[in-house]
């Protein structure tokens, strides 16, 4: 339906110009002489402005230069957003740098223990992803071969990820120090 509609249009526009071209020949507001070339807005104005190809004709340049205008003015409005996003990006990094260097300042280092889950995590990885946080996820091993691709997002998005053992038993874990490490190493080859 489209294409048939878009074939339709390609002729009727067709048949314009052709009619253009014609009664532009016949009324002579083109000659094919290059000494008689003139400007398009002076021969249109010999013609006459009520003409309907001086009409038609006046028409497409106003839709041409409107378009223009609404393209300048939105590449105008991307350029500014980038330029205040650049400075919004350089005002913060320097007070993390100021803030880097004064030895009375504070950080907190936000990490979440227990996933990565099918539900929860998304909804934390989106929020930290709004306010541009970087956090460290110690995630179960059980857990990362559940949601391998809950683990992806973590590390896609800039995240830092810890071991936190593949069973999270602590019965298992604290027995003694080989099912430790039996269970870290497991957990290591899941990541």
């Amino acid at each position: 339906m489209i294409r048939r509609k878009k074939t339709i249009l390609t002729l009727f526009l067709i048949v314009i110009i052709l009619s253009i071209t014609f009664i532009s020949l016949k009324f002579g507001v083109f000659s094919a002489k290059a000494e008689d070339a003139t400007n398009v807005s002076d021969r249109l104005d010999k013609i006459g402005e009520n003409k309907p190809i001086n009409i038609l004709i006046i028409e497409s340049i106003r839709q041409v230069e409107a378009q223009k205008a609404i393209k300048l003015l939105e590449e105008k409005r991307t350029i500014l957003e980038a330029e205040r996003l650049q400075k919004e990006k350089d005002r913060l990094e320097e007070e993390v740098l100021a803030l880097e260097n004064d030895p009375n300042a504070k950080f907190a280092y936000l990490t979440f223990d227990d996933g990565p889950s099918a539900t929860v995590t998304p909804a934390i990885l989106d929020i930290l992803k709004e306010y541009n946080i970087k956090a460290t996820f110690f995630v179960v091993g059980s857990m990362v071969d559940k949601y391998p691709h809950m683990l992806k997002r973590i590390w896609d998005e800039g995240h830092k990820i810890g071991n936190h053992s593949y069973s999270h038993d602590y019965k298992y874990l604290y027995r003694n120090s080989k099912n430790f490490m039996n269970d870290i190493n497991r957990a290591d080859k899941a990541l």
